[in-house]
Order: structure tokens, then C-alpha cells, then sequence
């Protein structure tokens, strides 16, 4: 005994097959150049981006070393 889809399932079925994408769709990579390496802006966007998260990371995980040491000074 054979299994036979449902007459539902051999609908999507076919549906699937007739809006599957080929792969690699529009792209001929023998052909295509590869993009530049840009290192200046790539250096610009990580210092960016350090000078934005360091003071926070510095602030939200050195807070128990700033605590401690103002309980130090004042005795606590």
C-alpha cells in the first residue's frame, strides 16, 4: 500500500514547486566583481561605535568597583 497525498496536500504541493525560487537566483559569480575593502570607514564605524558603548559598559559593569571603593572612603 502506497501512500497517496491527499487531494489538499498534491494542491500545495505543486503550489510550493510553482513559486520555488531556482538557486542562485540572478547571479552569475564568475562574472561579478568583488566589492572594495574599505578600511577607513570601517575604522570610522568602530570607533563610532566604541566611543558610544565603552562609557556604558564602563558605567552598567564597573559600578560595584565605584561603590566599593566610596564605602571604603567613607567607612562603611
Amino acid at each position: 500500500m502506497a501512500f497517496r497525498p491527499t487531494q489538499s496536500r498534491a494542491f500545495f504541493r505543486t503550489l510550493r514547486n510553482l513559486i520555488r525560487e531556482e538557486h542562485p537566483f540572478a547571479r552569475n559569480t564568475s562574472t561579478l566583481l568583488p566589492h572594495a575593502h574599505d578600511n577607513s570607514v570601517l575604522v570610522r564605524r568602530t570607533f563610532r561605535t566604541a566611543t558610544t558603548f565603552l562609557p556604558f559598559f564602563v558605567t552598567v559593569l564597573g559600578w560595584p568597583w565605584m561603590a566599593a571603593s566610596v564605602l571604603k572612603k567613607t567607612g562603611i
